[in-house]
């Protein structure tokens, strides 16, 4: 859905959107959904892993195939797609605790990894921030191991420092 930073859109534009993610079958709700962690542009790879298997990838490959002949989303260069309905569909299922941060940390890593360091920091430095403000709302005696002992909170944090501090 193309969106401008702060302008809103109609609650028929809105309605429609949701209509048609509604008549999606459940896989390729599945799919658009871990693809929306991305934002509007995603890649096949990161899609596939934040689905968590092997067998992923060729589904996802079907999907997303399915989706474009839709014209839910648009195959773009370099194996990269903008989705018409990301957006809507991010704040429709939204990530929750771990997998949230789990599929930042897949988006981070992917942006690094196409040569996009500083799209890679931003999303990283955004992470840290929402891990650390949840950390904070844990008890004291369970923040350490909150942070340090989960992988993906531990990846996050030591991405930052790297990142981070290489940005400076």
């Amino acid at each position: 859905m193309a969106e401008r930073k702060g302008e809103v859109l109609p609650e028929t534009v809105l309605a429609m959107v949701q209509a048609r993610l509604a008549a999606l079958d459940g896989e390729a709700r599945k799919v658009l959904r871990a693809a929306s962690v991305f934002g509007d542009v995603f890649w096949r790879g990161g899609v596939a892993a934040l689905l968590g298997s092997a067998e992923a990838c060729p589904a996802a490959r079907d999907v997303l195939s399915e989706l474009c002949d839709g014209e839910v989303i648009v195959r773009r260069k370099e194996s990269r797609y903008r989705a018409a309905e990301v957006v809507a569909a991010h704040e429709h299922w939204g990530a929750s605790g771990y997998k949230r941060t789990f599929a930042h940390l897949v988006h981070a890593e992917a942006l690094h990894a196409a040569g996009d360091r500083e799209g890679a920091s931003a999303v990283i430095a955004g992470a840290r921030e929402r891990l650390l403000a949840r950390a904070e709302r844990l008890p004291a005696a369970h923040r350490r191991s909150f942070l340090g002992e989960i992988p993906e909170n531990a990846r996050v944090l030591e991405l930052s420092r790297q990142w981070l501090r290489a940005a400076s």
